[in-house]
Protein backbone atom coordinates (compact mmCIF):
# COMPACT_ATOMS: atom_id res chain seq x y z
CA UNK A 1 0.00 0.00 0.00
CA UNK A 2 3.01 2.65 -0.27
CA UNK A 3 2.91 2.88 -3.73
CA UNK A 4 6.05 0.90 -5.08
CA UNK A 5 3.81 -0.92 -7.93
CA UNK A 6 2.53 2.61 -9.37
CA UNK A 7 6.52 3.71 -8.78
CA UNK A 8 7.90 1.18 -10.92
CA UNK A 9 5.46 1.71 -13.70
CA UNK A 10 5.48 5.37 -13.82
CA UNK A 11 9.72 4.79 -13.47
CA UNK A 12 9.28 2.29 -16.49
CA UNK A 13 7.54 4.11 -18.98
CA UNK A 14 10.06 7.17 -18.32
CA UNK A 15 13.02 5.41 -18.79
CA UNK A 16 11.41 3.63 -21.50
CA UNK A 17 12.41 6.46 -23.57
CA UNK A 18 15.83 6.00 -22.90
CA UNK A 19 16.12 2.52 -23.67
CA UNK A 20 14.55 -0.82 -23.30
CA UNK A 21 13.33 -1.36 -20.31
CA UNK A 22 12.03 -4.31 -18.21
CA UNK A 23 9.27 -4.07 -15.36
CA UNK A 24 9.46 -7.17 -13.54
CA UNK A 25 6.63 -8.12 -10.19
CA UNK A 26 7.88 -10.66 -7.74
CA UNK A 27 5.62 -10.27 -5.21
CA UNK A 28 2.89 -12.64 -6.71
CA UNK A 29 0.22 -10.14 -7.54
CA UNK A 30 -0.76 -9.45 -11.04
CA UNK A 31 -0.95 -5.67 -11.00
CA UNK A 32 1.92 -5.27 -13.36
CA UNK A 33 0.01 -7.21 -16.24
CA UNK A 34 -2.63 -4.45 -16.44
CA UNK A 35 0.20 -2.31 -17.64
CA UNK A 36 0.22 -0.45 -21.27
CA UNK A 37 3.20 0.80 -22.41
CA UNK A 38 6.62 1.06 -24.19
CA UNK A 39 8.45 -0.49 -21.10
CA UNK A 40 7.77 -4.66 -21.06
CA UNK A 41 6.16 -6.35 -17.58
CA UNK A 42 6.95 -9.34 -16.69
CA UNK A 43 5.00 -11.56 -13.75
CA UNK A 44 7.79 -14.13 -12.69
CA UNK A 45 8.26 -16.32 -9.58
CA UNK A 46 10.71 -15.29 -7.60
CA UNK A 47 12.95 -18.36 -7.66
CA UNK A 48 12.91 -17.89 -11.33
CA UNK A 49 14.59 -13.81 -10.90
CA UNK A 50 18.61 -14.65 -11.50
CA UNK A 51 17.59 -16.50 -14.95
CA UNK A 52 15.08 -13.99 -15.81
CA UNK A 53 18.14 -11.17 -15.34
CA UNK A 54 20.49 -13.29 -17.31
CA UNK A 55 17.40 -13.30 -20.12
CA UNK A 56 17.22 -9.61 -19.77
CA UNK A 57 20.82 -8.85 -20.10
CA UNK A 58 21.12 -11.08 -22.69
CA UNK A 59 18.35 -9.24 -24.76
CA UNK A 60 19.85 -6.22 -24.68
CA UNK A 61 18.10 -4.48 -21.76
CA UNK A 62 19.47 -1.20 -20.48
CA UNK A 63 16.66 -0.69 -17.57
CA UNK A 64 15.19 -3.62 -15.15
CA UNK A 65 12.94 -2.62 -12.41
CA UNK A 66 11.88 -5.26 -10.20
CA UNK A 67 8.90 -4.95 -7.39
CA UNK A 68 9.31 -7.08 -4.65
CA UNK A 69 6.35 -5.85 -2.75
CA UNK A 70 6.81 -6.65 0.65
CA UNK A 71 10.48 -8.52 0.88
CA UNK A 72 10.14 -8.65 4.67
CA UNK A 73 7.61 -9.50 7.09
CA UNK A 74 8.09 -6.66 9.46
CA UNK A 75 5.96 -6.12 12.38
CA UNK A 76 3.96 -2.89 13.47
CA UNK A 77 7.50 -2.35 16.37
CA UNK A 78 10.23 -3.09 13.33
CA UNK A 79 10.75 -6.63 14.68
CA UNK A 80 11.66 -9.31 11.55
CA UNK A 81 10.24 -12.50 11.19
CA UNK A 82 13.54 -14.12 10.48
CA UNK A 83 12.08 -17.47 9.75
CA UNK A 84 10.97 -16.48 6.62
CA UNK A 85 14.55 -15.21 5.64
CA UNK A 86 15.90 -18.74 4.27
CA UNK A 87 12.67 -18.82 1.90
CA UNK A 88 13.69 -15.32 0.92
CA UNK A 89 17.57 -15.36 0.34
CA UNK A 90 17.86 -15.76 -3.40
CA UNK A 91 15.52 -12.53 -3.60
CA UNK A 92 17.21 -10.91 -1.05
CA UNK A 93 20.43 -11.79 -3.05
CA UNK A 94 19.34 -9.83 -5.91
CA UNK A 95 17.71 -7.16 -4.27
CA UNK A 96 21.70 -6.28 -2.95
CA UNK A 97 22.94 -6.87 -6.25
CA UNK A 98 20.56 -4.20 -8.10
CA UNK A 99 22.32 -1.11 -8.79
CA UNK A 100 19.27 1.17 -7.07
CA UNK A 101 17.44 -0.09 -4.16
CA UNK A 102 14.54 2.08 -3.21
CA UNK A 103 12.13 1.59 -0.57
CA UNK A 104 8.44 2.64 -0.35
CA UNK A 105 7.28 3.53 3.18
CA UNK A 106 4.28 5.47 4.66
CA UNK A 107 5.00 8.10 7.70
CA UNK A 108 2.40 7.53 10.08
CA UNK A 109 3.80 6.57 13.64
CA UNK A 110 2.56 3.15 13.44
CA UNK A 111 4.50 2.50 9.65
CA UNK A 112 7.81 4.34 11.12
CA UNK A 113 9.29 1.75 12.97
CA UNK A 114 9.18 -0.89 9.89
CA UNK A 115 11.57 2.09 8.59
CA UNK A 116 13.65 1.73 11.58
CA UNK A 117 14.25 -2.04 10.62
CA UNK A 118 16.34 -0.59 7.30
CA UNK A 119 18.05 1.97 9.05
CA UNK A 120 19.06 0.07 12.27
CA UNK A 121 19.34 -3.98 11.28
CA UNK A 122 22.61 -5.21 10.73
CA UNK A 123 21.69 -6.50 7.06
CA UNK A 124 21.22 -3.02 6.15
CA UNK A 125 22.24 -0.03 8.46
CA UNK A 126 26.24 -0.56 6.60
CA UNK A 127 25.12 -1.07 3.08
CA UNK A 128 22.48 1.92 3.26
CA UNK A 129 25.50 4.66 2.86
CA UNK A 130 26.70 3.26 -0.17
CA UNK A 131 24.63 6.10 -2.35
CA UNK A 132 22.32 3.06 -3.81
CA UNK A 133 19.60 3.37 -1.35
CA UNK A 134 16.46 5.59 -1.78
CA UNK A 135 13.69 5.85 0.38
CA UNK A 136 10.38 7.56 -0.78
CA UNK A 137 7.40 8.88 1.58
CA UNK A 138 4.33 10.14 0.96
CA UNK A 139 4.77 12.50 3.32
CA UNK A 140 7.29 14.03 6.29
CA UNK A 141 10.14 13.61 4.33
CA UNK A 142 12.18 16.16 5.87
CA UNK A 143 11.37 15.85 8.87
CA UNK A 144 12.59 11.70 8.59
CA UNK A 145 16.02 13.23 6.63
CA UNK A 146 16.73 15.23 9.81
CA UNK A 147 15.61 12.33 12.33
CA UNK A 148 18.35 9.88 10.12
CA UNK A 149 20.92 11.92 9.56
CA UNK A 150 19.92 13.61 5.98
CA UNK A 151 19.80 10.06 4.21
CA UNK A 152 18.50 10.10 0.63
CA UNK A 153 14.61 10.18 2.00
CA UNK A 154 12.33 12.22 -0.74
CA UNK A 155 8.74 12.91 -0.92
CA UNK A 156 6.79 11.12 -3.50
CA UNK A 157 4.70 13.83 -4.41
CA UNK A 158 7.65 16.59 -4.40
CA UNK A 159 9.59 14.89 -7.09
CA UNK A 160 8.48 14.07 -10.86
CA UNK A 161 10.01 11.28 -12.99
CA UNK A 162 12.81 13.32 -14.32
CA UNK A 163 13.98 14.63 -11.07
CA UNK A 164 13.69 11.59 -9.04
CA UNK A 165 16.08 9.88 -12.14
CA UNK A 166 18.30 12.78 -12.16
CA UNK A 167 19.01 12.03 -8.15
CA UNK A 168 19.05 8.24 -8.26
CA UNK A 169 20.65 7.85 -11.90
CA UNK A 170 23.30 10.83 -12.39
CA UNK A 171 25.22 8.11 -14.66
CA UNK A 172 21.90 7.62 -16.91
CA UNK A 173 24.17 7.70 -19.89
CA UNK A 174 26.92 6.04 -18.86
CA UNK A 175 28.35 4.31 -21.34
CA UNK A 176 28.75 0.45 -19.76
CA UNK A 177 26.29 -2.30 -21.34
CA UNK A 178 25.30 -3.75 -18.26
CA UNK A 179 21.78 -3.39 -17.44
CA UNK A 180 20.50 -0.87 -14.68
CA UNK A 181 18.80 -2.72 -12.18
CA UNK A 182 16.84 -0.98 -9.88
CA UNK A 183 14.78 -2.58 -7.01
CA UNK A 184 11.67 -1.78 -5.00
CA UNK A 185 9.91 -3.00 -2.19
CA UNK A 186 7.42 -2.25 0.53
CA UNK A 187 8.60 -1.04 3.88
Amino acid sequence: GAGATTMVMKLAEHLARYGKTAAIAVDGKIDLSFAKGKANYFIVDGSKLPSVMYELTREKYQFAITDYGALFDIDQKGQVNYSVLPSMRELLSEFFRSNYKVGMGLSSPWHLDKFKFFMDDDMFADKITDGSYFFIFEKDSKSLRFRYGFKPIYNRNELNMSQFVSIMMPDLFNADREVKRISFLNL
